[in-house]
């Protein structure tokens, strides 16, 4: 039998699609050491919201470093209408989902991650990332790359990723395509294959469906049934 290994960044309020290869896994490694990037997901996501575009980003103010995500602190003292980010951004999550047939179900315990101080983006990310995976009932074994040792770079990381894992198949989401040396998974007999992800519609609040947003849209909508 195939052992599947898959990971990603720690992102900020993923996406459906960050479960769902998650989910298509044996063993789960988060990238803690990529380098942040300004504009990514890292501390940023969607959530439906009653403006002209029918969303609006939350985004947890951070130093502009490049420097590996882990590394990366949040500006607590940064304020938005008088307001600390996550006051800001409880605020708007509520006022978008408090309708949402689950979402008093999972906001309390959501609140709890806001209300609890972090210095650090990875160190905030993580927890709300394991409790999505705990809402949507998803039991897999997760890692953290930055602690398996490992010093090389690009696809070698990757397949050396694969090797201390014991893994004989890596799962890339589809934008790996554009950056994966195929052949070298080959030469080190590791079967590379990718997600081929398809965004699911599911009854969503308002008149417009939108897809991609954070998974907590899923959540507060549908439940933790994926």
């Amino acid at each position: 039998m195939n052992k599947i290994v898959s990971g990603h960044q720690p992102n900020y309020l993923p996406y459906l699609g960050f479960f769902d290869k998650i989910k298509k896994s044996d063993v789960f490694f988060i990238l803690d050491e990529a380098q942040f990037s300004n504009g990514d997901f890292h501390n940023r996501n969607k959530i439906k919201a009653s403006t002209p575009l029918g969303y609006t980003w939350l985004t947890i103010p951070v130093e502009k470093k490049k420097i590996p995500i882990n590394k990366i602190k949040i500006k607590n003292e940064i304020k938005r209408s008088d307001k600390s980010w996550y006051e800001d951004h409880l605020i708007k999550i509520e006022d978008a989902y408090y309708k949402a047939p689950f979402f008093n179900d999972y906001f309390p315990e959501l609140r709890k991650f806001y209300e609890t101080k972090r210095e650090t983006l990875f160190d905030f990310n993580m927890p709300i990332i394991n409790f999505l995976l705990g809402a949507f009932n998803i039991k897999k074994e997760i890692v953290i790359a930055s602690e398996l040792g490992i010093k090389t770079l690009s696809t070698q990381r990757l397949v050396d990723i694969c090797k201390v894992l014991g893994a004989d198949t890596y799962l890339s989401g589809d934008g790996g395509r554009n950056y994966i040396d195929g052949e070298l998974f080959k030469k080190n007999n590791t079967h590379l294959i990718y997600q081929n992800y398809h965004h699911p519609k599911y009854p969503q609040q308002g008149d417009k469906f939108l897809s991609c947003m954070s998974a907590i849209d899923y959540l507060f909508n549908c439940g933790g049934s994926l």
